[in-house]
């Protein structure tokens, strides 16, 4: 049992370090090409970090290119690696003003301008939704972890927060909600440990706020590309009195994006 703690210690510090070269190497990339689509090439490379620490991140669904605004759970810094990494668009992070100002890594959220929020501001709301627009404009999808802050890691989410539902209404847009299962297994930094070297990302179907699937939809979307598919008369049990009331969609899609990290989380546990 010891050998195995030193193990994932010593495979988290591995880690920390493979980060921090990586990061300071697409710096050096956003610095050169931050005004060429806000340096996405640089930021792809992300994606060596998981060849480098033997770990295998497994993709249920796809990327839909036309969504708008991401919707994510938040357990690890791998969280961004892994969007990051793999989705094909020019995609913009909603942070806290605080992350920007760190230095070293703190460039590496101004430097692509993603957006960094003030949330003691009172104007912080207005100024979100101003920016948001902005880069909507700019043909850039918006990611933003509705917890607000990084969860355990365990069976519970923490609390979904308003912002994400204030934009999605305030543009109606085209939302896909994205499950990450055991990035805080495969890197954690309190303490720095790796205990797994295999992740999820369940791809959820995307909707407008106006039309969001039943949760037999969702559910069976989330498993097609594993062992157990759900029915076909099980997927297709959608009609009005199913549908989530508008005014709850949001509460009704933390449940569901809960109930399918369980599912998984299980599953790799």
């Amino acid at each position: 049992m010891l050998i195995k703690e030193i193990f994932y210690k010593a495979k988290g510090i591995y880690e920390t370090i493979v980060i921090a070269v990586g990061l300071a190497c697409i710096m050096v990339g956003i610095y050169f090409t931050k005004h060429k689509n806000n340096a996405f090439g640089a930021r792809r490379t992300c994606k060596i970090f998981f060849w480098l620490s033997r770990i295998r991140l497994e993709k249920v669904g796809e990327f839909d290119e036309s969504a708008e605004l991401i919707i994510m759970n938040h357990q690890s810094v791998a969280d961004i690696l892994c969007l990051e990494a793999y989705h094909p668009r020019n995609i913009c992070w909603v942070a806290k003003k605080e992350l920007g100002e760190i230095p070293f890594y703190g460039f590496a959220l101004r430097g692509p301008q993603m957006i960094l929020i003030d949330r003691e501001d009172k104007r912080g709301l207005a100024l979100l939704l101003k920016v948001v627009k902005e880069k909507l404009s700019q043909n850039r999808p918006i990611v933003i972890f509705p917890e607000g802050t990084r969860g355990r890691g365990g069976e519970r989410f923490l609390p979904f927060k308003a912002g994400a539902k204030i934009i999605a209404e305030k543009y109606n847009l085209k939302i896909q909600p994205i499950v990450l299962i055991n990035t805080r297994k495969i890197y954690n930094t309190s303490p720095f440990e790796a205990r797994s070297s295999v992740a999820r990302m369940v791809l959820l179907k995307p909707f407008h706020i106006n039309e969001m699937p039943t949760k037999n939809v969702f559910f069976s979307q989330a498993k097609s590309s594993q062992k157990y598919v759900a029915s076909t008369d099980e997927a297709q049990q959608t009609n009005d009195a199913a549908r989530a009331d508008k005014n709850d969609w949001y509460k009704e899609l933390e449940k569901v994006m809960q109930e399918v990290y369980l599912e998984h989380y299980k599953e790799l546990n």
